[in-house]
């Protein structure tokens, strides 16, 4: 009787997971393959499968090529190709990817609009509930004069309700810029 009730559950629980990974799409799945190979320690099987979801605009895959480039695993160390990569998975309103972003950003900036650029992905990646975001961003904030943080609050607002599409570190013509400044105290 025991042993028919576990096989029961085993089965059941077979069943579910097969269910479960047939309800991810094809570019899910093959994301997910490509974490196996890593976490296996085949980078560049990874890489391969990655590179191209990325090209497709598939968050999760431009964060994790994003971290390759940054930290020189299966590829050169650039910290350009991980802003480049890192901006467009941050655009997809993946949070790690804008914390990770806004940490790069923060880290390279030499000046104070700089800052505000990496402090708005930092709002948007503590928005999104990214685990370690709030202290990064408080940190940013804190270098920053009051007017250049509610700026920065304002793009991040911009971003998010624009659904990601107009996330421009610096917006077009400057018009949120001189509404901004007009009305800060």
């Amino acid at each position: 009787m025991i042993r028919q009730l576990l096989v029961t559950i085993g089965f059941s629980v077979v069943v579910l997971g097969t269910a479960a990974w047939l309800v991810l799409s094809a570019d899910d799945r093959a994301y997910a393959t490509g974490v196996r190979a890593y976490e296996a320690g085949h980078v560049q099987w990874a890489l391969g499968i990655w590179r191209p979801l990325a090209e497709a605009g598939h968050g999760p895959a431009l964060f994790r090529l994003a971290r390759c480039h940054e930290t020189g695993q299966g590829v050169a160390p650039d910290a350009g190709a991980a802003r480049r990569f890192y901006r467009a998975a941050a655009g997809t309103g993946n949070g790690a990817a804008q914390l990770s972003l806004g940490r790069l950003l923060a880290r390279h900036a030499t000046d104070r609009e700089a800052r505000a650029a990496a402090l708005k992905w930092l709002i948007l990646a503590e928005r999104q509930g990214a685990p370690g975001a709030a202290p990064v961003r408080a940190t940013v904030a804190a270098t920053l004069p009051a007017a250049e943080v509610q700026l920065a609050i304002l793009r991040a607002e911009r971003c998010e309700l624009s659904g990601y599409s107009l996330c421009a570190d610096q917006p077009a013509g400057g018009a949120v810029l001189r509404y901004a400044s007009t009305r800060m105290p």
